[in-house]
């Protein structure tokens, strides 16, 4: 919630507060870009984690099937997880498209936005 919504939500707030809180407010262009940016920097950083997951895998000895695998969960607790069920989990992070979500920010980052008066004209921040 921007700090426009929540002064008025808030209808208590002055005249100039408003005001204030308006000029300051990001333009839709602009927040559009911040936004691709981040998904942009977000989706790199999944596909290089996918490839630490994939490199992991592919390490895998080929016999782990049988076996149980112990290693740490996220909450730093000792977990035992079977050696098809850790094949499977990898498989799945793997697997997971993320050049299609890196297109779709493609997409987004070369949208021709449309430009409304005031703040969007490309004046203001």
């Amino acid at each position: 919630m921007s700090k426009l919504d929540e002064l008025l939500a808030d209808k208590t707030a002055s005249l100039d507060e408003l005001l204030d809180a308006y000029e300051q407010q990001e333009s839709r262009p602009r927040r559009w870009a911040r936004l691709v940016d981040a998904a942009e920097s977000a989706i790199e950083e999944l596909k290089a984690v996918q490839a630490e997951y994939r490199k992991w895998r592919d390490n895998l000895p080929e016999n782990i099937g049988g076996t149980t695998t112990v290693g740490l969960n996220w909450s730093g607790r000792v977990a035992f997880l079977e050696g098809s069920a850790l094949v499977e989990k990898l498989d799945t992070v793997c697997e997971i498209d993320l050049e299609a979500a890196s297109d779709a920010i493609s997409e987004a980052a070369e949208a021709d936005l449309p430009l409304g008066f005031g703040r969007d004209d490309g004046a203001r921040a």
